[in-house]
């Protein structure tokens, strides 16, 4: 159970009524990789095995899908890991049309999970050979970007052939996470930020935002087109 339910009061055109609200649970978890603690971090406590491999490598480490993973009550557990050679820009053939990346947005926020249930995630997916494969929320939009990224890792993806889809805000943090990762496309239903929009150009990622019903605004990079197909 991710979610708890509390005796509330809504106020209601004129009316204050008591009510049951289904309320997000906020946990945290400490995440060490050898004898390095990664830091701990308030999340929403499922996929923690993903957590951790994803913001593993988003801190450079070379994690894989076989990298064991050991989960003790708050924390998560990693191997000592050899550190990895990050690219200095991201080299992908990989093309979406505007349309088809609408459209999967759409069926992100038409799912059910704990947002439909509480309001209280962020919540994100992966686009794959055309198809929107994985899914991943928390109350964290960096631990959300993390497992999507452990998603990937687990699969043995690539991840140059993958777009992903995000309802956060994409900040400068956000944005180091994902060229850290290696996506080529990033699409956001949420505003993006000078900084981001900067990153993005300067790392060869293209990256959108406001993608609401038939419309988004392309902020950087030139791998979404009219008629383009999904790969």
């Amino acid at each position: 159970m991710y979610y708890t339910n509390k005796d509330i009061i809504r106020y209601e055109k004129g009316h204050y009524i008591p009510v049951r609200d289904k309320v997000i649970m906020e946990d945290e978890i400490e995440v060490i990789c050898g004898k390095t603690r990664l830091g701990s971090y308030p999340c929403t406590n499922k996929e923690r095995d993903l957590l951790a491999l994803g913001l593993a490598y988003c801190n450079g480490y070379q994690v894989n899908a076989n990298t064991p993973v050991v989960l003790e009550d708050n924390k998560v557990l990693l191997p000592e890991i050899a550190k990895r050679t990050q690219a200095d820009c991201i080299i992908s053939d990989l093309r979406y049309d505007a349309d088809d990346l609408l459209n999967r947005m759409q069926q992100l926020r038409d799912r059910p999970g704990l947002f439909a249930l509480t309001g209280g995630t962020h919540n994100g997916a992966l686009i794959y050979q055309g198809e929107l494969t994985a899914c991943t929320e928390d109350i964290s939009r960096h631990c959300m970007l993390d497992k999507l990224i452990g998603v990937v890792l687990k699969n043995g993806w690539d991840f140059s052939k993958i777009a992903i889809l995000l309802s956060c805000r994409v900040s400068e943090s956000i944005m180091r996470k994902l060229v850290a990762a290696g996506f080529p496309i990033a699409v956001s239903m949420s505003a993006v930020t000078d900084k981001a929009i900067e990153i993005a150009n300067e790392r060869g990622m293209t990256l959108a935002g406001f993608a609401r019903g038939n419309r988004m605004n392309i902020y950087a990079g030139d791998r979404i087109g009219k008629g383009e197909k999904c790969d």
